[in-house]
């Protein structure tokens, strides 16, 4: 099967999504709460977690180059434990070839520090509610060009 019929297998399946979290498991409350505010303001996110039986019967893989090929906006939580998993590991590296992307939250959880240089890069100390609300106002802001 062609990456393209894979591809538009998954979107038929899960559609596109305004903004793609990155995250370990050590990470998840504050995913959560992304997630929430986000959902809040209307806009469609992508989170492994709350796709599961969407994603049934697919590659977890091929549906995260799927998603980060097309998403312009990703937030990634830098905890302890980010890239320290295959998935998180895959994840950041179909972040950083990402050609849709046209931005990246890096949330500074306590990991090692890391760049980006396809996309604009906001680096976000600490995650607060208007922290949040900054991300969410910047995909909006997308979803109206």
């Amino acid at each position: 099967m062609s990456l393209k019929t894979s591809f538009d297998k998954i979107e038929r399946s899960i559609g596109l999504f305004d903004i793609a979290l990155s995250y370990s498991g050590d990470a998840a409350a504050p995913a959560s709460r992304i997630d929430a505010m986000s959902r809040f303001q209307g806009l469609r996110f992508y989170n492994y977690v709350n796709y599961v039986g969407d994603q049934f019967g697919y590659d977890i893989f091929e549906i995260m180059r799927f998603v980060y090929s097309h998403c312009e906006v990703s937030v990634l939580l830098n905890s302890a434990n980010y890239r320290q998993t295959l998935p998180t590991q895959f994840e950041f590296s179909q972040i950083k070839r990402s050609t849709s992307l046209r931005a990246a939250y890096v949330v500074e959880l306590g990991g090692p520090k890391f760049e980006l240089r396809n996309a604009d890069v906001y680096h976000i100390d600490s995650l607060s509610d208007d922290a949040i609300l900054e991300i969410a106002t910047y995909s909006i802001g997308l979803k109206a060009v």
